[in-house]
C-alpha cells in the first residue's frame, strides 16, 4: 500500500532530504579527513601500497606501527580530565538576581552530577584532540514513568560522524544553526517495535526518491532514521504594558494598557524523527538552540572551504618516518646473518631448492659443484656479509621522534621525560609551553561549554516549571540541600520547607526562586577541582595564621571544613563564632542579634572581672612568694655560718693535733739522731784502737833494711 504524504508534509521531507545532501557533500573533505586521522590514531599508518608490496610473498618485510600518537593526545585530554572546566551562572538585568542564579548553578551541577557530564566532554575532546571535531548533547526524559515532571540530562554522542551540521555556521559553537541531523542506524525489528504505525519501504521504493535513497538505507537489514532539528525564526508582536511587564499582543489582558509595541523575531525549534520518506515522530523544543553542543579543533577557511584538524593531522608523516625507521632496525638486525650467498653459475645445479631455502632451513650440509657449467674450477659459494647501519638508523628514528614533539608542541618536560632542564621552575616552564601550544583546544571546549551553559539557563525555567517542584541544589562543595522553586516558602531552623502561606511565621523570611524571571549569562571556569582548590585554601589560611594569629577565632571553622578530617564538619560547626550562621541558614533576626550582643557585653565584663581576679590573685601570690623566699634565705645564711664555725673549729683542732704530732716526730727523730751519732762515735773509737795495736805489733823498719 503506497503511503499517502499531505503537500506539507512532502515538503518538509524534500526539504530534508536537499539539506542532508547539501550536508553531505559540503564536509564529504572533512569527513575523509575525519574517517583518516582516526583510523591512523587506531594504528593503520602504513600506506596501503607500501604494505601490501613489503608483504607481498617472498618478501615478507615488516610493517611495524610504534604508536606514540596515543602518548601525545592523552597530554591533552587528560589535562582537560584534571581541569574540568564548568559553567558559572549570573545575573545580567534587574530582574535576576544573584541568589536565584545560585540555584541556577545548583541545579546545572544537580543535572551535571545526575548526567555524568563529564564523561560526555571528555569524549567529545577526545575527538576533538584526534580529528578535530566532537559533539554531545542535551535531553529531555521524565524523572519517573509514573511522573510529568522531567528532568535535563547531558548525554554523548558515541560516534561524531553521524551528526549533520547546517554547513553555513558562522559561529563557532554553531548556535547560528539552521539545522541538524543525528544519524541513527536500527535493525528492523527495533524499528517496528518504535514506530507500530509507520509504513515498510523497499529499497525500490527508496530509490524511486532519487540520490538521496543512499543516504537513508544501509546494508544489513538495518534502516537509517535520523533525529532532524529545525530552528527557524518566527515575527511576533511584543507589548509593552504600564507596569512594565512585556507580553506577546495577543497575551495582553483585556483593559491592560500597552504603552509601546513593536514586531521582534522569536527563534523556534523543532524536533522530529524521519525516515527520509515519512515524520516518524516531532513535537516543539521548548528551547531557543538546538541541542546539539559541537567541540571544535583548529578550524580555518581556506577558499571558502572550512578546515577541521586535530592533533593527529600535522604528526602523521613523523609517526610513518618512525615506524619506518624502527622496520628498518628491525630488518637490518633479524636479517644480517641471512645474507645471499654468492654462487657461480652452475654450481646449485639438481640443488636449486636446498640452497633456495638455505636461508630459511638449518641445512646440516649443502652440496655444490666445485665447476662451473663450462667446467671452470671455483671455490665454493660464499656469503656477501655486511655490518647493518644500526646506529644511523637509530639517529634518523631520534629525529622522527623529534619532529613528532614538534608537530605536536609536547616536549619531554610535560611527557615526563628527563631534558635539559634541571630545575623545578625550568620544568615547569617548559610543561607551560606544551600547555601553550595547545591551549585552543581547551579554549574550544570552554566555548562549548559556553554554550551548553546557555542552553541550560535558557531551557531549565521551561522543564523545571511546576509551582512549588522541590530541586536539589550542589553547591561547589558537593553539599546538598532541598530548594522549592516558583513558589514562595520558608525555611525552618529544622530544616523542614513551609509553601503553605497560611503556616508562614511573620517572623521568618519568605522567599521565591522564579526561574522564568530575568536573564542570566553563563562564563565557563577552567581550573583546578574544588577538593584542589579546597587543598590549597587551607594552606593559604594556615600562612596567614601566622602573620595574624589574632584574627584565627573569626575563621577557624572555615579552616576546620577546608582540611579532610573525618568530622570536619561537626568540627567547624562547634567552634563557628555564635554571630555567624551556618551557611544555607537564615539570618538571625535583630532581636537575636540584641540578646547576643548584650550577653557578648555581659561576658566581656564577666571576663574583665576574671583578668581584675586573677591579676589580685596573682599579685598576693608573688607577696606570698617573696616573704617565703626572705624567710629562706635567712635561714640559708644561718645555716652557711653555722657550718663555716663548724668548719673552722674543725680546721683549728686538726691543726693541733697535726702540729703535736710533727713535734713527737721531731723528738722521735732527733733521739734516733744521738743514738745514730753514738754508735757511730764508738765504732770509731773501736777502730781507732784496732789499727794502734795492729801498728804496734810491726817489727821495726831497720831490721827489713838489714836483711
Amino acid at each position: 500500500m503506497a503511503y499517502k504524504k499531505t503537500k506539507d508534509e512532502d515538503d518538509f521531507l524534500s526539504t530534508a532530504r536537499e539539506r542532508f545532501k547539501n550536508v553531505s557533500e559540503a564536509e564529504s573533505e572533512i569527513r575523509k579527513n575525519f574517517a583518516s586521522d582516526l583510523s591512523f590514531y587506531d594504528g593503520d599508518q602504513w600506506p596501503s601500497d607500501i604494505k601490501a608490496m613489503r608483504e607481498m610473498r617472498g618478501n615478507q618485510r615488516p610493517c611495524l606501527v610504534i604508536n606514540r600518537l596515543p602518548q601525545f593526545v592523552h597530554q591533552i585530554t587528560n589535562n582537560i580530565r584534571q581541569n574540568k572546566p564548568a559553567p558559572n551562572v549570573s545575573p545580567v538585568d534587574d530582574g535576576g538576581d544573584k541568589e536565584t542564579a545560585e540555584i541556577f548553578q545548583g541545579i546545572i551541577r544537580h543535572i551535571e552530577r545526575q548526567s555524568k557530564a563529564d564523561i560526555a566532554r571528555s569524549y567529545a575532546s577526545f575527538y576533538q584532540v584526534v580529528c578535530g571535531r566532537g559533539y554531545y548533547r542535551i535531553e529531555t526524559k521524565f524523572a519517573d514513568p509514573k511522573s510529568f515532571d522531567q528532568e535535563i540530562f547531558i548525554t554523548r554522542i558515541k560516534n561524531p560522524a553521524c551528526v549533520y551540521f547546517d554547513p553555513k555556521c558562522l559561529q563557532p559553537d554553531y548556535s547560528d544553526a539552521r539545522y541538524a541531523f543525528i544519524v541513527h542506524d536500527v535493525s528492523r525489528e527495533e524499528y517496528e517495535r518504535r514506530f507500530p504505525d509507520a509504513e515498510e519501504y523497499s529499497a525500490e521504493d527508496l530509490r524511486s526518491i532519487g540520490d538521496s535513497a543512499t543516504w537513508w538505507m544501509t546494508d544489513n537489514d538495518q534502516i537509517r532514521i535520523a533525529e532532524y532539528f529545525t530552528r527557524t525564526l518566527e515575527t511576533v508582536t511584543i507589548a509593552l504594558l504600564q507596569d512594565g511587564t512585556v507580553l506577546p499582543l495577543e497575551e495582553v489582558p483585556e483593559g491592560a494598557v500597552v504603552v509601546k509595541q513593536r514586531s521582534t523575531e522569536v527563534p523556534v525549534v523543532n524536533w522530529c524523527t524521519i525516515n527520509g520518506c515519512e515524520v516518524l515522530e516531532e513535537e516543539e523544543w521548548p528551547g531557543q538552540w538546538i541541542p546539539i553542543i559541537p567541540v571544535l579543533g583548529e578550524e580555518y577557511d581556506i577558499n571558502g572551504k572550512t578546515q577541521l584538524l586535530g592533533m593527529v593531522r600535522h604528526s602523521k608523516d613523523p609517526q610513518r618516518m618512525l615506524n619506518y625507521w624502527e622496520s628498518c632496525k628491525t630488518e637490518a638486525i633479524a636479517l644480517a646473518p641471512r645474507a645471499p650467498f654468492l654462487v657461480a653459475e652452475g654450481q646449485t645445479e639438481n640443488h636449486e631448492e636446498e640452497w633456495a631455502q638455505a636461508n630459511s632451513r638449518n641445512y646440516p650440509y649443502l652440496i655444490y659443484k666445485a665447476t662451473t657449467v663450462s667446467g671452470h674450477p671455483v671455490p665454493p659459494p660464499q656469503r656477501q656479509v655486511y655490518e647493518p647501519p644500526i646506529q644511523a638508523i637509530t639517529a634518523a628514528e631520534m629525529g622522527a621522534i623529534e619532529n613528532m614533539k614538534a608537530a605536536t608542541g609536547i616536549y619531554d618536560a610535560s611527557l615526563g621525560n628527563r631534558s635539559n632542564e634541571t630545575s623545578g621552575i625550568g620544568i615547569r616552564q617548559r610543561q607551560i609551553q606544551g600547555d601553550v601550544a595547545n591551549f585552543h583546544f581547551v579554549d574550544n571546549l570552554t566555548t562549548a561549554i559556553t554554550h551548553e551553559g546557555r542552553i541550560l539557563v535558557d531551557l531549565i525555567p521551561h522543564i523545571y516549571d511546576r509551582p512549588g517542584r522541590v530541586m536539589r541544589i550542589i553547591g561547589e562543595d558537593g553539599t546538598e540541600q532541598s530548594v522549592p522553586v516558583n513558589t514562595r516558602f520558608q525555611k525552618r531552623q529544622n530544616g523542614a520547607l513551609v509553601t503553605d502561606q497560611m503556616q508562614f511565621d511573620p517572623q521568618q523570611i519568605t522567599k521565591i526562586y522564579d526561574l522564568s524571571a530575568g536573564r542570566y549569562d553563563v562564563a565557563v571556569a577552567v581550573g583546578p577541582s574544588y577538593a584542589t582548590k579546597r587543598q590549597e585554601s587551607a594552606e593559604s589560611m594556615m600562612q596567614f595564621a601566622q602573620v595574624a594569629p589574632e584574627l584565627v577565632p573569626r575563621y577557624a571553622d572555615l579552616l576546620v571544613t577546608a582540611m579532610d578530617w573525618p568530622g570536619a564538619d561537626a568540627i567547624a560547626d562547634r567552634i563557628r563564632p555564635p554571630d555567624i550562621p551556618k551557611e544555607g541558614e537564615p539570618p538571625i533576626p535583630p532581636q537575636a542579634q540584641a540578646a547576643m550582643q548584650q550577653m557578648q557585653a555581659q561576658n566581656q565584663e564577666l571576663q574583665q572581672a576574671v583578668q581584675q581576679a586573677q591579676e589580685i590573685i596573682r599579685t598576693q601570690k608573688l607577696q606570698i612568694d617573696s616573704a617565703e623566699r626572705m624567710q629562706m634565705r635567712d635561714l640559708e645564711s644561718k645555716q652557711m655560718l653555722a657550718e663555716m664555725k663548724a668548719q673552722t673549729d674543725i680546721m683549728r683542732d686538726a691543726g693541733k693535733i697535726h702540729s703535736d704530732v710533727l713535734q713527737t716526730d721531731q723528738k722521735v727523730e732527733s733521739q734516733e739522731s744521738i743514738a745514730q751519732l753514738n754508735a757511730e762515735t764508738k765504732i770509731t773509737a773501736e777502730q781507732m784502737k784496732l789499727g794502734a795495736k795492729k801498728e804496734a805489733a810491726r817489727p821495726p823498719l831497720e831490721a827489713f833494711e838489714n836483711d
